[in-house]
C-alpha cells in the first residue's frame, strides 16, 4: 500500500535518488576499469609491434630531423620573399593595368589612329621604289644631256650654200595629149624614172610564170570553214560547193565568192549544181562584176519585180548592170534575155522563173568564158619571184632598181618601188656634160612636140633640182614640178589583179545631215 502524500510543509524523502546514483557511479567505474585496461593492452601491442631503434639510429633520426626543420626554415624564408616579389608584381600588373585604362581612354579621346607595322614596312618599300626609279630618270636624263651635248660639239657648223636664182614660175596648160618624161630628185642626185619600160619589164616577167602564179587551188584551211559558214553551217552543201569554189578562186575574190554564195543560198539558189554555180560565175563574170553584186540585184529584183530600178551606186538598169535585158511587165509575165538565150518568167512565181533562167544561161557560148578573162595571182608568188629577178638585174635600168612592195592582206593590187641603185643617178657636176643622161634626155624631150618633164622633188634636193632645171630651161625643154615626200618612186603595177586574203573593210555609211560632199577641184599639173 503505498505511503501516504505529506503536506508540502514535510521534508522530500532522496533515499531513491541517491540509489540510484550510487548504481551510476558504480558502472560508471567498472566502464572507466574496462577502458583502462584495454588501453594498456593496445600499448603493449603498438610497443610490441615497434621496431628496436638503437642510439646511432636515433641520433641520425635527429639530425634528420633537425635538416628537415632548418630547410623547412629556409622555404619559409623562400616562401615569404617570393611573396614579397609576388605583391610587388602584382602591384606594377595593378599600375600597368591602371596605365593602360588611362591610355585606352585618352586614346579615345584624342581619337589617334595607330599604324601597324606591316602598312609602315609597305609603304617603306613603295618609296624606296620610287627613290630607285626616280634616280634611274635622273640618270637616263644625265646619260642623255652627255648624248646632246656630243651631237652638238660634233655636229658641223652650218655654211649656207651658195645662193642660187631662182625664176619665177610662168604657169601654161599642159600640153594635150603629151607625153610625160619623170625624173626623180632625191638623195642630191637626179634619175629619170622610164616607168614605162618598167612595166613591160614587169608583165613580161609576168607572162612567163603566168599559169604558175595564179592564185588556184586554195588550201582547205581556213576556206572551207569560212565557206560552211557562209551557207548556213551547212557541211554537206559546202562540201559539194568545193569544187566550184576551188575552180573560180582564180576568176574571183575569196571573200567575194564566200558573200556572194552566201546570199545567193539564202535566196534559194541550189548551189549543191555544179551548174547553177557555173552559170551565176558566167552572169557575174561577162560585165567583169562580182557573185556578191549579182546576188543584190536578184534580191532587189525579188522584191521590187520591178526591172528599171537602177542597181545601187550607178545609174545602170538592176539587172542591164550584168548584160541582163528585163522587158516591162505584161499580162503578168517578163522577158529575160541574156545574149540570145531567152526565158518568159511569171511574176507570180518570180523567183522560180529565174532560178531556170539561171539554171539554162550556160546554152550562151559565146559568153561562157567572158569571166575567165579576169585573172587573179597570188600575191606572194609574184613578189617573191619578181624581187629575185630585179636582184638579177633583169628589172629596171643601170641607175634605177625596181623593188615589189609586199601586199597587204586587204589589198588586191601590187605596189612597185622605183629607187636609186647603189651609185646611181647623176649629181650636180655629171649633169653639166652633154653626154649625161640628163641632158641626152633632155634633147629628147625638146624634140618632141608635146613631150615635158615633170620633176619629184625631194626637200633634201632642192638644191640639185634648180641646177637641173636651170639646164633644162636653157634646152628650152617645158618642165614642171612638185615636192615629194618619199625618196623613192612608187606605182601601183597595172593589169595585174592578186588575190584578197581579208575582206577590204567596209566604209561607214554617209551620215544623213552630212549633206553631198564639196570637193574642191585644184589647179592640176600647170608647166612653169
Amino acid at each position: 500500500m503505498a505511503r501516504a502524500r505529506k503536506s508540502n510543509d514535510e521534508e522530500v524523502n532522496l533515499d531513491s535518488l541517491m540509489d540510484a546514483l550510487t548504481n551510476v557511479v558504480g558502472i560508471l567505474m567498472i566502464v572507466f576499469v574496462l577502458v583502462q585496461l584495454n588501453a594498456a593492452e593496445a600499448v603493449k601491442k603498438i610497443l610490441s609491434e615497434l621496431p628496436e631503434v638503437t642510439e646511432e639510429q636515433l641520433e641520425e633520426l635527429e639530425e634528420q630531423a633537425e635538416e628537415a626543420e632548418q630547410e623547412l626554415k629556409k622555404i619559409e624564408e623562400d616562401w615569404q620573399e617570393k611573396e614579397k616579389d609576388m605583391k610587388a608584381v602584382y602591384a606594377e600588373l595593378k599600375a600597368a593595368k591602371e596605365e593602360k585604362r588611362r591610355l585606352e581612354e585618352t586614346s579615345q579621346a584624342n581619337q589617334v589612329n595607330v599604324i601597324d607595322l606591316a602598312t609602315l614596312e609597305k609603304e617603306k618599300e613603295r618609296l624606296e621604289k620610287a627613290i630607285a626609279a626616280k634616280n634611274q630618270e635622273e640618270e637616263s636624263m644625265l646619260q642623255r644631256i652627255e648624248q646632246l651635248e656630243k651631237a652638238i660639239d660634233d655636229t658641223p657648223i652650218y655654211v649656207p650654200p651658195e645662193s642660187k636664182v631662182v625664176r619665177l614660175p610662168n604657169p601654161r596648160p599642159l600640153p594635150e595629149g603629151g607625153a610625160e618624161y619623170k625624173f626623180l630628185v632625191s638623195g642630191n642626185k637626179i634619175s629619170y624614172i622610164n616607168e614605162s619600160a618598167y612595166e613591160e619589164q614587169l608583165l613580161a616577167e609576168l607572162e612567163r610564170v603566168r599559169e604558175q602564179s595564179l592564185w588556184q587551188k586554195p588550201p582547205s584551211q581556213p576556206w572551207a570553214k569560212q565557206l560552211a559558214d557562209a551557207v548556213g553551217g551547212n557541211q554537206d552543201l559546202a562540201r559539194k560547193l568545193w569544187p566550184a569554189f576551188e575552180s573560180l578562186a582564180s576568176n574571183f575574190q575569196m571573200h567575194d565568192m564566200l558573200a556572194g554564195f552566201g546570199k545567193l543560198h539564202a535566196l534559194g539558189f541550189d548551189l549543191g549544181s555544179s551548174k547553177v554555180t557555173q552559170n551565176l560565175a558566167i552572169l557575174a563574170g561577162f560585165q567583169k562584176r562580182n557573185l556578191t553584186q549579182l546576188a543584190d540585184a536578184f534580191d532587189i529584183f525579188l522584191k521590187d519585180k520591178d526591172p528599171t530600178v537602177k542597181f545601187p551606186g550607178t545609174g545602170a538598169p538592176l539587172l542591164g548592170f550584168f548584160g541582163i535585158h528585163a522587158t516591162e511587165p505584161e499580162n503578168g509575165k517578163m522577158m529575160l534575155a541574156f545574149g540570145s538565150h531567152r526565158m518568159d518568167v511569171n511574176l507570180a512565181n518570180l523567183k522560180q522563173g529565174l532560178m531556170d533562167f539561171v539554171k539554162d544561161v550556160d546554152e550562151e557560148r559565146d559568153r561562157k568564158k567572158a569571166y575567165r578573162d579576169r585573172l587573179i595571182y597570188d600575191g606572194k608568188k609574184i613578189v617573191s619571184y619578181l624581187n629575185e629577178q630585179s636582184q638579177r638585174g633583169r628589172l629596171g635600168d643601170r641607175q634605177c632598181a625596181t623593188v615589189i612592195r609586199d601586199p597587204a592582206p586587204t589589198s588586191n593590187r601590187l605596189q612597185v618601188e622605183i629607187g636609186l641603185r647603189e651609185g646611181g643617178g647623176e649629181g650636180p657636176d655629171d649633169i653639166t656634160d652633154a653626154a649625161s643622161t640628163f641632158q641626152r634626155a633632155m634633147r629628147k624631150i625638146t624634140s618632141e612636140k608635146t613631150a615635158y618633164a615633170w620633176f619629184y622633188v625631194n626637200s633634201d634636193s632642192f638644191g640639185m633640182y634648180l641646177d637641173a632645171r636651170n639646164i633644162a630651161d636653157e634646152m628650152g625643154t617645158p618642165a614642171g614640178w612638185e615636192p615629194y615626200s618619199q625618196a623613192n618612186f612608187v606605182k601601183t603595177i597595172p593589169g595585174m589583179e592578186i588575190v584578197q586574203l581579208e575582206a577590204p573593210k567596209a566604209r561607214p555609211p554617209q551620215k544623213a545631215d552630212q549633206g553631198p560632199k564639196v570637193i574642191i577641184k585644184g589647179v592640176g599639173k600647170t608647166l612653169d
